[in-house]
């Protein structure tokens, strides 16, 4: 879980917006994005709305059936692929400790205006 943001910290961040469903940047191919709890509402559409939608996406893509859960072993690599899956961590005990190494490979920015946003309480 994420740390709390007092509302001064909130209040600071910036407004960020992304699309619902984006295109994979090599296969085209669409993908549900950002809908999976940090995502606040719908440019142009209501707010309650909008919140009834991302919950509609996000318990549809969250199913059973698309999940896959990986318990890793000395030596295991996994590479996932950012741009088509949604993924979690699993809280872990503290006490046994694990590495983590993480490449990111950066992709071109998508064309086209986002309908994501954090929120509606300012000026667009």
């Amino acid at each position: 879980m994420a740390s709390v943001l007092s509302a001064d910290q909130e209040a600071s961040l910036p407004l960020v917006t992304h699309r619902i469903a984006r295109p994979h940047p090599v296969t085209g191919r669409k993908a549900l994005y950002a809908v999976n709890g940090t995502s606040f509402g719908i440019v142009g559409m209501p707010d309650d709305e909008a919140r009834d939608l991302l919950d509609e996406l996000a318990a549809n893509a969250t199913q059973p059936r698309y999940q896959l859960s990986y318990r890793y072993g000395v030596g295991d690599v996994v590479i996932w692929d950012n741009a088509s899956l949604l993924h979690s961590a699993t809280l872990v005990d503290p006490a046994l400790p694990r590495t983590l190494w993480r490449i990111t490979v950066t992709e071109p920015l998508l064309a086209g205006a986002p309908v994501l946003a954090r929120s509606f309480s300012g000026a667009m």
